[in-house]
């Protein structure tokens, strides 16, 4: 239905506007948290739709909880459900449902000389009013390699064993494995160009406006500026760092649904 699809957002800034974070030490990274206790917290809204999130990480652990809860989703059905629908058989409203999706995870990391593994354990669970609720999981891992001072490669390979939410209406959803394969150059200084894309096994193959992306990320004392064209969409993104704690900011824009927006901060214990 529409669990997996949702919790699939970018839950921090970083990640939502320039696909940056797995490049650095931080609470919402998977593959290094840092020494200590590291705690992050985002939320956002897409229009009509609020999601957030709670990371906590203690090397060489993270723990996640993400949240996602809509506005209102039509029910429809057809007059002639034999025919497709169209002008003459015209979709009808006959309900409302708001749904929401909660997904926790536990991570762990382990670095090897220039490479750093990880592999994360997640349990999903859905609900959609009196249209059912369903509970399901599954195994991501991931690795960071820098062969070079001035580069790092991110291979993350998502829903390794299939993802299944399985409703209590009897319906089972699957998410197809995905590849998501990250490059980050240092162009000159603090400023870095990264680039890549991901691949979903769904039949529709690789289009670079769907799934690629291409991002700039300055930093200039306290500040980091960063973003690009991320799934097809312009994103921007700014945050600021002080005493070791990190407050940002984000937006996209889409013709269609108007402006999102993120905010985060993260910060160590």
């Amino acid at each position: 239905m529409f669990a997996l699809e949702f919790l699939n957002f970018a839950y921090n800034v970083g990640e939502f506007a320039s696909r940056s974070e797995v490049f650095y030490q931080s609470p919402f990274n998977p593959l290094a948290p840092g020494k200590g206790v590291g705690v992050g917290l985002a939320s956002g809204t897409v229009p009509g739709d609020l999601f957030g999130g709670i990371t906590l990480g203690y090397s060489p652990f993270s723990l996640s909880l993400k949240a996602y809860r809509s506005g209102d989703i039509l029910i429809t059905t057809l007059p002639d459900t034999s025919s497709p629908p169209s002008e003459d058989n015209p979709p009808e409203v006959v309900d409302r449902v708001k749904f929401g999706a909660y997904e926790g995870r536990v991570s762990v990391a382990k670095p090897i000389g220039k490479v750093k593994l990880s592999t994360a354990v997640k349990v999903i669970y859905a609900g959609a009013g009196k249209y059912g609720r369903g509970v399901g999981g599954g195994l991501d891992a991931s690795l960071l390699y820098s062969p070079l001072s001035r580069t790092d490669v991110y291979l993350g390979l998502y829903n390794l064993l299939t993802s299944p939410v399985v409703w209590s209406t009897g319906k089972r959803e699957l998410a197809l494995p995905t590849a998501d394969l990250r490059l980050r150059l240092r162009a000159f200084g603090t400023t870095y160009l990264i680039l890549g894309g991901e691949y979903v096994p769904d039949g529709r193959g690789f289009s670079f406006l769907r799934d690629g992306f291409l991002a700039l990320r300055a930093e200039v004392w306290r500040l980091s500026v960063f973003g690009g064209l991320v799934e097809g969409k312009g994103r921007l993104g700014i945050s600021y760092r002080h005493r070791g704690t990190t407050f940002s900011f984000g937006t996209s824009y889409h013709y269609d649904f108007g402006y999102s927006f993120l905010g985060s901060v993260s910060f160590g214990l």
